[in-house]
């Protein structure tokens, strides 16, 4: 595989992930922010049952947050097995337990924000999952 001559060496690819990484900060802080359209929360369900505004909606996010923990409980459990062949070591199965606790917060936060759909609350259905992809 043919590499770029510049980023042979360790120390040069590190200067050029911190230049990027400048740049990115300085577009995302210097950006003025985008407007969310308000038409976009008009997808929600708009039914109520048993008390609950867009139902089906916030609901949904019930069986998230359940496999979000019963992944958690697994991984946990897995690390007081001394016979677990999951990980090597507990510190492999860190990026998991991220991806499940973000599960969990991503059920929380998208049935908070269907509750009541609008732009302040799409922040807190949005930020689990970029917590997820990231993991």
């Amino acid at each position: 595989m043919a590499t770029l001559p510049f980023l042979r060496t360790h120390e040069n690819r590190l200067r050029l992930l911190a230049v990027l990484t400048v740049a990115f900060l300085s577009f995302v802080l210097f950006r003025e922010p985008i407007p969310q359209d308000p038409e976009y929360h008009d997808f929600a369900d708009q039914r109520s049952l048993i008390g609950i505004p867009h139902a089906l909606n916030v609901i949904s996010n019930l069986p998230m947050g359940l496999v979000g923990l019963y992944g958690m409980l697994v991984i946990v459990f897995s690390w007081r097995r001394t016979d677990s062949t999951s990980f090597l070591t507990p510190a492999d199965s860190i990026p998991y337990l991220l991806l499940f606790f973000a599960l969990v917060l991503t059920g929380i936060g998208s049935a908070y924000y269907h509750l009541a759909p609008d732009t302040p609350r799409l922040f807190w259905d949005r930020l689990p999952m970029s917590i997820a992809f990231m993991a």
